[in-house]
């Protein structure tokens, strides 16, 4: 049995038999117990705000008018559900939108910034940059050498890895930067990729992936 708007208001109505309530009931239970996507506080302000915006309209109304906003307000709710829901499974490739910084022609170095990452992309390099909905970056792809600098009072976090054309290299990683730190990322001939943070290299990253870290970006 499926649920249509016809057998939610027959439900709203108190006038499905047996096996209607059931469906229903249970497709309520499934929307209210399943998704995590909604959480504990968020499912008990939606259920407080929906039943009281029922209690204050039909506080005073006739049996008739109570059923249609109960329904009303049921038909609402399954509406939000279904949106945050859906929302939820939508991966962020499906919202996402790229942006490819191609500099291996270049001379100088290349800046773009997305949200609150600045990306600098070396001369000779290539990156592509995916952007989630909300405009945050995503996911990364590079040949070269490029560097991220967040700008963002939180923990900004994003997926790095090799992709574009020209590298055979597989590598891919995630990282989280704090706000003001660098993270510098590189291909390499011998050791293929060499990935730290400028605090890493300041703290003693060995000479052989410091000093060609610190040679490909000037540091």
């Amino acid at each position: 049995m499926f649920i249509t708007s016809d057998l939610l208001e027959k439900y709203a109505r108190k006038e499905c038999d047996a096996a209607e309530r059931v469906t229903v009931e249970q497709w309520l239970s499934v929307i209210d117990l399943e998704f995590e996507i909604i959480t504990s506080p968020q499912r008990d302000g939606l259920k407080e705000e929906i039943w009281s915006n029922i209690a204050s309209r039909t506080i005073h109304a006739k049996p008739k008018s109570q059923n249609r906003f109960l329904y009303a307000a049921l038909t609402t709710a399954a509406c939000v559900l279904f949106g945050i829901v859906s929302l939820h499974y939508y991966n962020s490739s499906t919202f996402a939108s790229q942006i490819l910084v191609n500099n291996l022609n270049g001379q100088e170095i290349k800046k773009i910034n997305i949200g609150s990452l600045s990306f600098l992309v070396e001369p000779g390099s290539q990156c592509n940059i995916s952007m989630d909905f909300l405009g945050e970056a995503s996911d990364v792809k590079f040949c070269g050498a490029v560097s991220v600098i967040s700008d963002s009072a939180k923990v900004q976090e994003f997926n790095i890895g090799t992709g574009t054309s020209g590298c055979t290299t597989v590598y891919q990683d995630k990282v989280k930067l704090q706000k003001g730190q660098t993270y510098l990322a590189m291909t390499d001939a011998d050791y293929e990729v060499i990935t730290a943070t400028r605090d890493e290299i300041a703290e003693g990253l060995p000479r052989v992936f410091s000093s060609r870290l610190s040679e490909r970006f000037k540091l």
